[in-house]
């Protein structure tokens, strides 16, 4: 049986990957030449673009293995 604290220090573990995935992805969004960033005021918003095309990425690579797992995340979603 697994405990709420458990929980949480699994998902500290998988931090540092998550946050590396990101920079990694977003450098490679910001190489890759698909964006104008002259056409971005210097504010959060081309930040909050790419790191939302990041998440997704990320959240796919996370995904379950089952349909079970997988209805179980959807249901998470609405809390």
């Amino acid at each position: 049986m697994t405990t709420q604290y458990d929980v949480i220090t699994k998902i500290k573990e998988m931090l540092p990957d998550v946050t590396n995935g990101i920079i990694k992805r977003s450098e490679n969004i910001l190489s890759s030449g698909a964006l104008n960033l002259e056409a971005y005021e210097d504010n959060y918003v081309l930040p909050k673009i790419i790191m939302t095309a990041c998440l997704h990425d990320i959240a796919e690579a996370y995904e379950p293995f089952n349909k079970a797992d997988a209805k179980t995340v959807r249901n998470l979603r609405n809390f």
